[in-house]
């Protein structure tokens, strides 16, 4: 009687697509091979081939519905024999994940999380922090399945790439790298004026001063935000704000405001207030006047009119001098 065969196969995992090769073997001589699916005879597909003498079976290339239970026959005039049945499992590739996150610039001391999305079933997750494997501290968590990971509050040292990787036993792909930045809040600016009164016409300037960096300011003036005006400039970096020449319009509340992509702060108000001194002593709408009751020439006194002389038009002539200084 023929001895009991058995199958050699490199890998009962294989993933979909690719080839897998089952040998019957046996120390029998003058057999007949014969090879079962799921305990039925199997029936060849054009993607099978069979050696000359049947102990090969070769599959390429794999699909789904090659998954199964496997045996071969050995079986000569008198006898037959049946292997063991070796389980096929045909998995499908892992499809590259991605990272879902709600916003990459976080608040420092603030909560995030990363959540890792795929479409295949079956898969282990397992998270990468700038290259290498993610380790866990007291302040994340993961998710039952791996896919969410929660930190909270987060850190400075947090910041950096975050990658996923999902594997299942044949094949695992990475997701592209996510930059987690973490952004302190910005403190209260203050402005710095050398005059808070200052006199029309002449220049003034406000300074926003911060000890935030990587940050915008922005002006306001009693409250909204300030509309520049031709006799208004700003620096390059807008902390400084000059007025030349000031008008008493320019008269009020200012204030800046500082922001990062996490947070804003406002200073305290500065109340500037324009000093109008009123017309100058050589201003045109400044005079004096200077009356003269009586005009005398040649040092002579009025006589009574005579009849040889007409009377003037009046017995006081008053003339009036404007002088200007």
């Amino acid at each position: 009687p023929v001895t009991k065969p058995f199958i050699q196969v490199t890998n009962t995992t294989v993933k979909e697509l690719d080839t897998a090769i089952l040998t019957c073997s046996s120390n029998d001589t003058e057999i007949s091979i014969h090879w079962l699916f799921n305990g039925q005879s199997l029936g060849l597909t054009d993607r099978m081939k069979l050696s000359l003498d049947n102990s090969t079976l070769s599959i390429n290339p794999v699909r789904r519905e090659d998954s199964g239970e496997y045996q071969c026959e050995v079986s000569n005039p008198v006898s037959s024999k049946r292997s063991d049945p070796i389980q096929l499992d045909i998995i499908e590739p892992v499809t590259k994940p991605f990272i879902q996150i709600s916003n990459t610039k976080v608040k420092e001391l603030d909560s995030v999380s990363l959540n890792c999305s795929s479409n295949n079933t079956g898969i282990s997750i397992h998270w990468l922090f700038n290259g290498e494997s993610l380790g866990l501290t007291d302040r994340m968590k993961l998710s039952l399945n791996n896919s969410t990971l929660s930190i909270d509050p987060v850190r400075r040292e947090d910041a950096g790439e975050y990658q996923c990787e999902v594997s299942n036993p044949v094949i695992s792909e990475r997701s592209d790298p996510i930059q987690l930045d973490i952004i302190e809040s910005v403190t209260k600016p203050s402005i710095q004026v050398s005059n808070t009164k200052v006199k029309e016409l002449d220049s003034v300037s406000l300074n926003c001063s911060s000890n935030d960096t990587g940050i915008s300011i922005h002006w306001l003036f009693n409250g909204e935000s300030l509309g520049l005006t031709d006799r208004m400039k700003l620096s390059l970096d807008n902390s400084t704000l000059s007025i030349d020449p000031v008008r008493k319009e320019d008269a009020g509340k200012y204030q800046c405001e500082v922001s990062n992509a996490v947070s804003s702060e406002r200073s305290d108000p500065i109340q500037l207030d324009i000093i109008d001194l009123g017309p100058s002593d050589n201003s045109p709408n400044k005079v004096d006047e200077v009356a003269y009751t009586v005009l005398n020439i040649n040092g002579q006194t009025p006589k009574p009119p005579t009849s040889a002389s007409p009377s003037p038009r009046s017995t006081e002539t008053v003339y009036s001098e404007v002088k200007k200084q």
